[in-house]
This record gives C-alpha cells, sequence and structure tokens, in this order.
C-alpha cells in the first residue's frame, strides 16, 4: 500500500465515523427532545452526506485500481 492509498483509507474511514455519530445524535435527539427536531434533521442531513461522500470517495479508489 502506498502512502497515499493509506491516507485516502483513513478518509474514508473518518467519513464513516463521522455517519456514525451523526445518526446516532439524530435519533437520540429525536428520541429525548422531540420539539427540537431541527437538530435532528440537521445531523440527519449531515450522516447522509458522510455517507455519500464515503460511497464516492470507495468508487473513486476503486476506479483507481482497476476494480470497477
Amino acid at each position: 500500500m502506498t502512502k497515499r492509498s493509506k491516507l485516502t483509507r483513513m478518509v474514508q474511514i473518518l467519513w464513516l465515523i463521522i455517519a456514525a455519530v451523526c445518526a446516532v445524535e439524530s435519533a437520540l435527539i429525536f428520541n429525548e427532545q422531540p420539539e427540537d427536531k431541527n437538530s435532528a434533521y440537521l445531523f440527519g442531513g449531515v450522516a447522509l452526506f458522510a455517507i455519500f461522500r464515503f460511497i464516492t470517495l470507495r468508487r473513486q479508489q476503486l476506479k483507481k485500481e482497476g476494480k470497477i
């Protein structure tokens, strides 16, 4: 593995962590504070964006490796 591919993999993992944390926060806000839905929607949107970003980075990596 080259240094660049290790960095790319670390960035992908960071996006997954961001998505997981935002999804948990969104669920907690919905369950504990139903009147504060704007924050829950914001965290949910960030979680979806993070998942989308992970998928695009993963596809780019697989294309560079010639697996797609």
